[in-house]
């Protein structure tokens, strides 16, 4: 934990920020916990970058016990944005400028219930994903996602030991199979990809077979322990986890369409994209298995029986959504690459 009167050293020591600057923006009651966390603290940031600060506290500030003229902006829970006079409000978000800096300072408050009805959703909602493996239709709210995020990297400034017991609440496996389940396996880019294809649209099927990979790899990274889900990051991330040297590269090879100018070489990207999506799902499996949700067996009768649970869709298709879904847990079946039909042989004319 920081002490009062430290400075803290982030950029490789190219910013100092005083402990206490950062405190005496936090209007701080006892029993808080303040921690910094963002791209700075994880050494991800830049010049630019905001310096995010949590306030975990029993109640929210109201607007009026805030010096305003402080700040560069004051926001309130129903996101307005609190002025001198008004009438007094829930606070959200205090910004402030780091002195003689660009960077922006934001203090978020939330209390420990909140955190609690959040850990709880978490754990209402991996519950739900372990009772319907063919479709993953809940999801946070993208800032509660930030926020477990930022809790699990983030440095404590005052009342760490109340930060762990925190931390303690909320299970990370049950998580990390949670955000899987909200990237992998996306059964409707994949459909759309196999339209663009029949239909001759090189260009769009090119893209949507880099998207599918995207999304495969970031559910990948979950996997491997990554807990920050936003798209800006996934470079950043795939840099730096440990994994199969082979599959980030030709990760890499697919997001940034390397060899991939004429049409003929577009059709190698497709196919190449979705090899390695197959190849992705092999390498995800034994980590789906260690986690506490459906694996193996199991989840395989498990999904072959929720896709089977729609006496109107056709046979075919059926299957299809089966195959595609199961490969994480161990099916064995069509190279994702055979589902392509020829190509522009739906061309509309």
């Amino acid at each position: 934990m920081l002490a009062a009167g430290q400075t803290i050293k982030l950029l490789k020591g190219t910013i100092a920020v005083d402990v206490d600057f950062i405190t005496s923006q936090c209007y701080l009651r006892p029993n808080d916990v303040v921690i910094l966390a963002g791209s700075l603290v994880e050494d991800m940031g830049n010049l630019y970058s905001d310096l995010d600060v949590y306030v975990i506290t029993d109640e929210l500030r109201s607007s009026d016990m805030i010096d305003i003229g402080r700040h560069h902006r004051v926001l309130t829970v129903e996101r307005d944005i609190a002025r001198k006079g008004c009438t007094p409000k829930q606070v959200l978000l205090i910004h402030t400028v780091l002195p003689q800096s660009k960077i922006k300072v934001d203090v978020e408050f939330k209390t420990r219930k909140e955190f609690s009805s959040l850990f709880d959703e978490v754990r209402s909602m991996h519950a739900y994903a372990c009772d319907n493996l063919a479709m993953m239709s809940k999801r946070l709210k993208p800032r509660d996602e930030f926020i477990i995020h930022r809790l699990f990297n983030c440095s404590a400034i005052i009342n760490e030991s109340a930060l762990q017991d925190l931390k303690s609440q909320l299970s990370l496996p049950q998580y990390a199979y949670l955000s899987y389940r909200w990237f992998a396996s996306d059964f409707s880019v994949l459909l759309d990809l196999l339209g663009a294809w029949h239909q001759g649209r090189i260009d769009l099927a090119a893209d949507l077979a880099r998207e599918l990979v995207v999304l495969e790899m970031t559910g990948f990274l979950c996997l491997l322990g990554v807990t920050n889900i936003r798209r800006k990051w996934l470079l950043v991330y795939v840099e730096q986890t440990e994994m199969d040297a082979t599959i980030k590269q030709r990760f890499l090879e697919s997001f940034f369409f390397q060899g991939a100018d004429s049409p003929q070489q577009k059709v190698a990207h497709v196919e190449k994209s979705l090899d390695l999506i197959d190849d992705i799902y092999d390498a995800s499996r034994p980590l789906l298995e260690r986690l506490p949700n459906p694996s193996g067996a199991q989840a395989l009768a498990k999904l072959r029986q929720e896709v089977h649970l729609d006496p109107a869709g056709g046979e075919e298709y059926v299957e299809m959504e089966y195959n595609f879904r199961a490969k994480p847990y161990g099916q064995k079946g069509t190279p994702t690459r055979l589902l392509l039909p020829p190509l522009g042989a739906g061309t509309l004319t």
